[in-house]
């Protein structure tokens, strides 16, 4: 019997497009009582991290490994194994799950890959990929981003979510459309990502048969595979041509990475200082461009003394009471992401929600 199988840890990446609840789904994981020890890796698309303060249940803020501005399905491939390998060679964290929680704009497939480098596959092993589509919005999603199709094209588990807040039509033609796309995957209804466990953790669903041939699945282990060119997929990438896409990012390969660029979407990034006065605020999201799809953030608000999480998909916007700055000093950071939108205007509608002496 080869006992070093029991050593390896079990990975499950968490995949889904902007806003479906992948960050609550993460959540739910690390403080429901599962009996593991869950290491995170949480990658972001913009200039300022969020999800590591949207992130609950930690032991300690380390736990968090961010790999920021970059996609994790490329260009940030190498730090993603230094990020493993890391969370491995602390014997002092005595991790026994890993969970990938990626950008709203990844492709999960060259994730995936990663974990049949020589590196990791006999340190860890690909035990699930889920996908959290957002039952409310998909069909604005489908049509935004072809990176969405494959997000559930590649997934083991899709949880269809926010069913509460979608009508039966709705429900029923967003599994026609994950149905269409993946005929494999399971299909589970939830509503703020809340699930049994037990049924996507350590159970051993990742499969490569499923998703590929036999010269697929081949190039797939070698690292040479991409979906996006082998497969039924139509979402470019563009190559150098003197640059041999093999995965092993030689230091004089460099990938220029434009596939969100691609898609046309931007990533606004802002930190302010001040305090935003609230029914400002609230006039500045009722005139908020209708092109921005995903906001979110963390904002000080004056007078009061607790973060307020601040989360927006499509038209749908919520805004909760956080934890206490306590001796944090209080600052905003949000992101907005969407499409042809104005990002000096942006910054300038938000400048206007902030405390001064002359509203004071």
């Amino acid at each position: 019997m080869d006992t070093g199988l029991q050593h390896r840890i079990p990975v499950t990446i968490l995949s889904g497009f902007l806003g479906s609840g992948k960050t609550t789904l993460l959540n739910y994981i690390l403080t429901e009582n599962h009996g593991l020890k869950v290491a995170v890796i949480v990658n972001e698309f913009g200039e300022v991290a969020i999800d590591n303060q949207l992130i609950v249940g930690l032991d300690e803020q380390d736990d968090i490994v961010e790999l920021s501005n970059g996609c994790i399905c490329c260009s940030v491939r190498t730090d993603l194994l230094d990020a493993v390998m890391n969370i491995l060679s602390d014997e002092s964290r005595n991790v026994d799950y890993l969970v990938i929680e990626t950008t709203g704009l990844a492709n999960p497939q060259p994730i995936a890959q990663t974990f049949f480098m020589p590196d990791l596959e006999t340190r860890t092993f690909l035990d699930s990929i889920v996908t959290v589509v957002d039952a409310v919005h998909y069909e604005q999603v489908m049509e935004e981003s072809d990176v969405a199709e494959q997000q559930i094209a590649f997934a083991d588990f899709v949880l269809l979510n926010k069913v509460a807040d979608a009508s039966p039509e709705q429900v029923e033609e967003a599994e026609k459309m994950v149905q269409a796309a993946n005929p494999y995957a399971r299909i589970m209804h939830t509503n703020f990502a809340k699930v049994d466990l037990k049924l996507l953790l350590d159970v051993g669903a990742f499969d490569l048969d499923k998703h590929f041939d036999a010269a697929e699945a081949d190039a797939f282990l070698k690292g040479s595979f991409d979906a996006a060119h082998d497969h039924d997929h139509t979402h470019d990438h563009e190559h150098d041509e003197d640059c041999e896409h093999d995965h092993e990012h030689d230091e004089d390969c460099e990938h220029d990475h434009t596939h969100f660029e691609e898609e046309g979407f931007l990533s606004a990034s802002y930190v302010f200082d001040r305090p935003f006065v609230a029914k400002e605020f609230q006039d500045f999201l009722e005139s908020m461009p209708t092109t921005v799809f995903r906001a979110k953030g963390i904002l000080w608000f004056l007078g009061e003394q607790q973060r307020a999480v601040f989360n927006q998909v499509g038209s749908s916007v919520i805004v909760e009471w956080g934890k206490e700055w306590g001796e944090t000093p209080p600052a905003s950071q949000v992101v907005f992401i969407g499409k042809e939108f104005d990002k000096v205007a942006l910054h300038d509608q938000l400048s206007t929600c902030l405390y001064s002496d002359s509203n004071g």
